[in-house]
């Protein structure tokens, strides 16, 4: 089994295009933890993923936190569907057309 790396901040704020203080804020909401190191998970990508989607639906990260913290719901699940997703600079690269651009692959055909 692998042992996934933990991230910094700095990590965590490149890989999920949140802020520093969006992930603060997001600690203080209890929807990310930080380990007693102060380190983030890979989960944790996904979970910041996740909140902003939300957000741009117009669900608060607040009203998020406030489910979270009541025990009514939990982004668990978010590492099971989102696997090893990572936004780094080669995905980037190819935003908007699943990274085909990024590996040197054509992008969709236009609809």
């Amino acid at each position: 089994m692998r042992v996934m790396e933990e991230l910094s901040v700095e990590e965590l704020v490149d890989r999920s295009a949140a802020t520093a203080e969006q992930l603060r804020r997001l600690g203080e909401l209890g929807i990310i933890t930080p380990t007693p190191e102060g380190r983030y998970r890979h989960s944790d990508i996904q979970r910041t993923r996740v909140v902003e989607a939300l957000a741009e639906a117009g669900f608060a990260p607040d009203q998020l936190g406030q489910l979270i913290a009541v025990g009514a719901y939990d982004l668990d699940w978010a590492s099971v569907v989102f696997p090893g997703a990572d936004r780094t600079a080669d995905h980037h690269a190819g935003a908007g057309d699943g990274g085909n651009r990024a590996a040197g692959e054509p992008g969709p055909a236009p609809v």
